[in-house]
């Protein structure tokens, strides 16, 4: 019989109680023994192996005594033991049980001994009593997507919730955090939204045009036209080839072509042909660019005829001013007509 009482996670005092019937014999003569040993054993061990055996090792003393029929043949005695061992408990679902001990114990010695060992090997079971009984596992609500929101707080109840640190409990996925059409995926900010400006505008991070892009033809460089012609002037070239170069290093970039005329530039003022000629200008920009080896989907070309001039002068430098072209990157949120204004 055993009987114990935790202390803490890893240390318990036991106490046990074997009894053992014997007999001793000397000569004809028989004496029956009674082998009490009442022991305090101190178990310590704390965790598990594979998940439900517990190993422990345990040390004490005992009082063995030996209670016998006939003091001629085996003398009643009272002495003393130390014990030490090891041993396992298995926790199972009935809640008996299991135990299996390994122990030696050293009793004095008879004679000219000093000591004796004895070796005992037992298995058992055990019950815990006192614990509180486990509650019974809670009755899980409904839940079809399996993503952890019930389905009557789930907006998606077919949906599995993505668990991205955003909105995760409206059980939603969500594949666009910031709401800015570039899927999170592939998205470098993915809590930054897009700004569309025409540049690297598929990043989906938020980004400012480089000086270089904010104009592309920066004073006093220019692409201006004799007058009621539209052939690309020598000086011109240079400008060209400028704006191909940055169109080469910002891939993602598309432009807008303008071409402009000044006013009272044909003599008939005549608003189809300012139309027409603007629109020339403008496709020999572009055309010097696709020779340049700019694709032509990156380029788009607008006849704004004279209704923004440059200078309102009279002089023929002042006049020259506005037979011109102007370009500047182009936003794809936007209709091109609204961004042909300089």
């Amino acid at each position: 019989m055993r009987v114990g009482f935790p202390v803490n996670p890893l240390l318990a005092i036991e106490g046990e109680l074997p009894l053992v019937p014997t007999s001793a014999q000397s000569g004809d003569d028989e004496a029956t023994v009674l082998v009490l040993e009442p022991r305090v054993l101190a178990r310590v061990g704390g965790g598990r192996i594979g998940g439900s055996v517990e190993p422990f090792a345990l040390f004490g003393f005992g009082l063995p005594i030996a209670l016998s029929s006939d003091d001629q043949v085996a003398a009643s005695d009272v002495v003393a033991s130390l014990h030490a061992g090891v041993g396992v408990r298995v926790p199972q679902k009935t809640g008996w049980n299991l135990r299996a001990d390994a122990r030696t114990a050293m009793l004095p010695g008879r004679g000219v001994a000093l000591a004796g060992f004895d070796f005992e090997i037992s298995i058992g079971l055990y019950r815990v009593f006192g614990q509180p009984e486990a509650p019974p596992p809670a009755r899980l609500a409904p839940d079809r997507d399996d993503d952890g929101v019930a389905d009557e707080d789930d907006a998606c109840p077919d949906r599995m919730e993505d668990i991205d640190g955003f909105e995760d409990l409206d059980g939603c996925p969500d594949i666009d955090d910031d709401r800015d059409q570039v899927l999170d995926i592939a998205d470098g900010c993915r809590l930054a939204p897009e700004n569309i400006n025409g540049y690297r505008d598929g990043d989906g991070c938020p980004d400012v045009l480089p000086p270089e892009l904010v104009e592309l033809v920066p004073a006093p460089r220019a692409l201006l036209f004799r007058r009621s012609g539209d052939a690309l002037r020598t000086r011109s070239e240079a400008v060209v080839d400028h704006l191909a170069d940055l169109l080469e290093r910002h891939p993602s970039v598309r432009i807008v072509i303008v071409g402009h005329v000044d006013p009272g530039e044909l003599d008939d003022e005549d608003a189809d042909a300012e139309h027409t000629l603007s629109l020339r200008r403008a496709e020999t920009v572009r055309e010097a660019l696709i020779r340049r080896g700019v694709s032509v989907r990156r380029l788009e070309v607008w006849d704004a005829a004279a209704e923004f001039p440059l200078s309102e002068g009279s002089s023929s430098h002042e006049r020259a001013r506005n037979r011109r072209v102007t370009v500047r990157v182009l936003r794809p949120d936007l209709p091109v007509a609204s961004q042909i204004a300089p």
